[in-house]
């Protein structure tokens, strides 16, 4: 019965109607009008952290050398069809949608309780990277308030992610001429993860109490861009709907030459076995038996994914 229930639920978030957005200010509303506590799916793009090839390359301006990443060795191990500029990420979510009001407050006491802590065990406060300031978008968009030209666009949408994985991450090679080829992480020098102490573990190994940490359990914040949001398929105003987003930055994480619409066909395709694309009226028919078909076959992969998980 429960099953069912759940079933249903999917099939209801699948949509009858998808439509493209046609810019930020739309991507702000479809936000503003998800409710809190519905399932909602997005992909986001960010660079992959790889352990390049290095080089040494004279600094005209100081007459130094420098060590800098040597991408045309990389391009050539790779078996590149052109120089590569850099590795990019696609990793796509399943997440239940925060009430921002209650987000806010818990992030307030989080910080607070942080805060208040470093100070007492004699860590020092964290250093705040970008100052961002509410716009008047939606329910208040946070957007970039510093000084730095590249950023003064950017928007965020700050969530609470934890115990919440990627449901699938794919690795793509930027090339000069615009094109994204596929390519295996085994292939990757993905960089080594430091082992590094969480903040509660370090709080408590400076004598922190249970007590004390307490409120910073279950919490992991976790800022996301707007330009590198890749699509949004959620319900918003009611209607069951897959947003791609337009308006993706040309430029991730320092990465030039990321084509938008290359990263939009990569989305049209994964929903081609259930949509085709008007690209005059940018509605997408559905053809409903397809929809029935992809939900109870991800239903399926999710209900065994979370029974495995379990009798772990």
């Amino acid at each position: 019965m429960m099953a069912n229930m759940k079933q249903n639920d999917v099939l209801m978030e699948a949509a009858s109607q998808f439509r493209m957005v046609a810019g930020p200010d739309e991507f702000y509303d479809i936000l503003s009008t998800m409710k809190p506590g519905q399932f909602m799916t997005f992909g986001y793009v960010t660079a992959a952290k790889l352990d390049y090839p290095k080089k040494k390359v004279l600094n005209p301006a100081t007459k130094r050398m420098n060590t800098v990443d040597d991408m045309e060795a990389f391009s050539k191990k790779m078996g590149a069809t052109d120089m590569v500029e850099g590795v990019i990420k696609l990793k796509i979510y399943n997440m239940q949608w925060q009430d921002l009001n209650k987000f806010r407050q818990r992030y307030r006491e989080f910080k607070n309780t942080r805060d208040a802590l470093n100070d007492k065990y004699g860590f020092g406060r964290n250093t705040v990277r970008n100052q961002t300031q509410l716009n008047k978008f939606g329910s208040g968009v946070k957007q970039y308030a510093g000084n730095n030209i590249d950023l003064k666009l950017h928007t965020y949408t700050d969530v609470n992610m934890f115990n919440v994985r990627p449901i699938s991450t794919n690795y793509y090679m930027v090339l000069s001429n615009g094109i994204l080829q596929p390519v295996d992480k085994s292939q990757l020098p993905i960089t080594a993860k430091k082992e590094v102490l969480t903040l509660i573990q370090k709080l408590k190994s400076a004598g922190a109490t249970d007590d004390e940490v307490a409120p910073l359990q279950n919490f992991d914040y976790r800022r996301f861009e707007h330009s590198q949001m890749l699509f949004i398929s959620a319900t918003a105003n009611g209607i069951p709907t897959l947003f791609i987003n337009t308006h993706l930055s040309e430029k991730i994480n320092g990465i030039i030459n990321v084509k938008p619409q290359t990263l939009i066909n990569i989305v049209k395709d994964r929903y081609s076995k259930v949509m085709t694309v008007n690209e005059n009226t940018n509605l997408i028919n559905v053809s409903e038996s397809d929809i029935k078909n992809m939900v109870m076959e991800c239903v399926c992969q999710i209900i065994a994914e979370r029974l495995l998980k379990s009798k772990k």
